[in-house]
This record gives C-alpha cells, structure tokens and sequence, in this order.
C-alpha cells in the first residue's frame, strides 16, 4: 500500500483502490485531496496493471463534501474561481477515464461528497449510509453537484433535494435508481465483485461502452444512434479474422 497525506492506495487483482483519507474531517474535499484525487485517478487509468478502480472513504463515512473550512477563508475573486474549477475538474474526472469506477459508500456522502460518487461509473452504497444535499441549511447554491443529479433522477426529484436539503438513506437512493445498495456488512463485498465482473470483461470493452455513452450524451436521439450504428461497425470489424 501507498499513500499521500490524503489518499491510500492498494493494488488487489487488477483493482486499484484508492481511499480518501481525511477521517478527521469526514473525507471533506479541501485542495489538496481534490487535487491528488485527480492526480491518483489519472494515474491508475494509465497503470498497465489496473483494470477496475474503487473509491470509498477512510473513517465513519464516505465523504462529507466540500470543506467548509477551507471555502469560508477563500479571500477573492481568483480563490473562488481557482477552487470551482478544481471541484469542477474532479467531478468531471471519472466519467472521462477509460477505466470503471466504482464507489464504495458507507456511513454517509454528502453534498459535493455524494457528487463524487455518482461522478463514478456506478455507486454501491450501504442500506444505512445516509446521502444528500444539506448546502440549503448552509445558504449555499449547490450548483456543481446538480448536474449529475438531474441527469440522473429529473427535475422534480433534483428540486425536491436540493431545495429542502433532506437526507435519504441508501436503500431510498436504490429505489430512486442512482445507487445500488446492500446490507451494510456486505458493502466490500459487493464492491469487490461488482469490480471483479468488470475486470473479467475483454480488453476495451469497458473503455468503449463509456466512450459510447459519453458521444451519445446531449445529442439527439437521430444523432446518438448514428454514433451507436458507428460503432457498432467499429466494434464488429475489429472482430473479424485478419
């Protein structure tokens, strides 16, 4: 195992998990975890021996979200910007790696924290974990985290959570459709399977699918399956005998 001051790292058949490792402050996101987040995740998309990564969190929880700390001493403008940008950039990270990656939630993830996990490929959360957006009893407009909300569960269900700030548990996100979730014993090993089904696919089957979904997103529904019809070709040709 490695590690940064923020960031464990452990190899385990083909698995690269990396564990944010803030317990302290609930894994909040302070500069220097975003950004060796970001650097750790490129990382293991490039390591020739990695094929599935897992996120999950050190301590009691996953991830408390932003941390608040570090954002009430953000001094001007060129702070406030620097930082949005590095949240923007992280949570923009994992749908663009080549690589699958798999949340493993427990305890809680919230706000910015909950974000990250559904920035990931998929999410395997505790039935008792308990996730949300409470930046509304902050006075905080939780712009970075709604897009993926939206994109995820509509507008009604991203208003209702965003406006009120309420909190849902894992088995509740299961049933919204944007985590899986098991008993809370069973978290790692679920998390361990779910990444080994993936490891065991074909070489860039992976990296294809997620390259597929993101040509195909935004576009109109002409236009998305043309691209699929591309690269269904693409895919099939590269299958045929030499």
């Amino acid at each position: 195992m490695t590690s940064s001051r923020t960031i464990l790292t452990s190899d385990n058949n083909g698995v690269r998990h990396l564990t944010l490792c803030r317990p302290e402050a609930r894994n909040s996101l302070n500069h220097d975890l975003m950004r060796t987040l970001c650097d750790y995740l490129c990382e293991a998309d490039v390591a020739p021996g990695v094929r599935v990564i897992v996120l999950r969190g050190e301590g009691k929880g996953f991830c408390a979200g932003a941390d608040l700390k570090a954002t009430a001493i953000l001094a001007d403008e060129a702070a406030v910007r620097a930082h949005a940008a590095l949240m923007r950039q992280l949570l923009d990270l994992p749908p663009t790696l080549g690589k699958p990656v798999i949340a493993q939630v427990h305890g809680f993830a919230l706000g910015a924290g909950l974000a990250l996990a559904l920035a990931c490929d998929v999410a395997i959360c505790t039935e008792s974990a308990i996730l949300g957006y409470p930046e509304a009893r902050h006075g905080i407009l939780p712009a970075l985290v709604m897009p993926s909300l939206l994109r995820l569960v509509g507008a009604k269900v991203t208003f209702d959570m965003l406006a009120t700030g309420r909190l849902i548990d894992g088995k509740a996100a299961h049933e919204l459709g944007f985590a899986r979730s098991v008993p809370d014993d069973d978290v790692e090993k679920a998390a361990s399977e779910y990444a080994a089904d993936l490891s065991s696919r074909p070489d860039d089957f992976v990296r294809l699918l997620k390259q597929l979904m993101r040509n195909a997103t935004g576009l109109s529904p002409k236009a998305a399956m043309a691209a699929a019809e591309q690269a269904n070709i693409e895919s099939r040709l590269r299958r045929l005998p030499i």
